[in-house]
């Protein structure tokens, strides 16, 4: 279990397929970003399978000791349909209203990374508000372009596997 300084407890662990919590996350990102379902994608995986040997999407959420869904976030591929050289994406970042600004979305996104590290991933990408370009930085994230895509004003960025390079 994991506590941070507002003593919400909490594990991140992967989501599993057509859990309560998986259902639940799906939902939430039907509501706001109209994709599809995340059980399709935990099932079956998604459009395009795999990046290398690693299965996509990699789905990692902040569960309550009694098993409601806190936040959650994935790693996919071709999220920005023009930039199809760049994959795979971090993205569908949700943390619940009441469990917000405590750092589940850190905890979350911090172990989606160290998944994909482990899995040898080299790069991963993401887009964001502008607003939210320092906050990725902490997680080392670069700025690559700034743009409007899909009607959005956004800031794409990159993070490079550090501890990949260094072991080779």
């Amino acid at each position: 279990m994991s506590a941070n300084p507002t003593n919400v407890d909490y594990q991140v662990v992967p989501l599993n397929c057509c859990s309560p919590a998986a259902k639940r996350y799906s939902g939430w990102i039907e509501k706001e970003w109209v994709r599809e379902p995340i059980c399709d994608w935990l099932e079956n995986g998604s459009p395009l399978g795999t990046l290398g040997d690693v299965t996509m999407p990699i789905v990692h959420s902040a569960v309550s000791p009694g098993g409601d869904l806190l936040g959650a976030a994935a790693i996919v591929l071709d999220e920005m349909l023009d930039r199809l050289q760049w994959n795979p994406w971090l993205g569908l970042v949700r943390v619940a209203e009441p469990y917000r600004n405590r750092g589940i979305g850190n905890a979350v996104i911090g172990s989606l990374l160290h998944a994909s590290d482990t899995a040898g991933i080299d790069d991963v990408y993401l887009f964001c508000p502008p607003r939210l370009e320092r906050w990725y930085r902490g997680f080392n994230f670069t700025p690559i372009e700034t743009r409007e895509y899909d009607g959005v004003y956004a800031v794409t960025m990159r993070r490079h596997n550090q501890s990949r390079n260094a072991a080779s």
